[in-house]
């Protein structure tokens, strides 16, 4: 018999989709999730481990939806005037034109790794 993996994005964005995820997980066609960890529902991952050991936890890095987990004023090339990250058009614009500095990049991704860490685990 051949198994197959099925990954549900964006666990973390909100409640609906957290709550899709859970029902997916627990009817048995979920077999691995990824962690918004800058969203708004970040909250309903905090137990997820283990309420579903039987599934694979890992993080969905994000840089061009919502705010970061950084000081928006340590990472000023990846975000807005308002703080946010600047949309996905317009990330790759500005990354092809050098105007993303890589040290703030590798900050935002480690902050969020960290708080990955604290919120689900290793």
């Amino acid at each position: 018999m051949q198994k197959i993996i099925v990954t549900a994005d964006d666990y973390g964005m909100c409640d609906i989709v957290d709550k899709a995820i859970d029902a997916g997980i627990e009817n048995g066609v979920i077999t691995t999730t990824n962690v918004m960890v800058n969203m708004q529902s970040l909250q309903n991952a905090n137990n997820l481990r283990d309420r579903y050991p039987q599934i694979s936890i890992g993080i969905h890095w994000n840089v061009t939806t919502g705010k970061p987990i950084s000081k928006a004023t340590e990472i000023p090339t990846l975000v807005s005037e308002m703080g946010e990250f600047y949309s996905v058009k317009e990330f790759k614009h500005r990354y092809s034109k050098g105007l993303i500095n890589e040290d703030e990049l590798k900050n935002e991704l480690e902050a969020q790794y960290q708080l990955f860490e604290q919120i689900c685990g290793k």
